[in-house]
């Protein structure tokens, strides 16, 4: 980031190859996240036919 005075105001500039290596991270860190509930939800499903099967004989 950077910042610069022009008068009375601040000019706040942020570095788009911060910007670029911060949504990299926040990418990676959700696409791991969603996997694991996916994983986490794909097991409920199964375990939940799975009692019902065993309801249903």
């Amino acid at each position: 980031m950077t910042e610069s005075s022009e008068g009375t105001r601040h000019i706040y500039r942020i570095d788009p190859r911060g910007i670029a290596a911060m949504r990299e991270w926040l990418d990676g860190h959700w696409a791991k996240s969603l996997d694991a509930f996916k994983d986490f939800a794909d097991a409920e499903f199964e375990n939940e036919n799975a009692t019902q099967k065993e309801k249903d004989k």
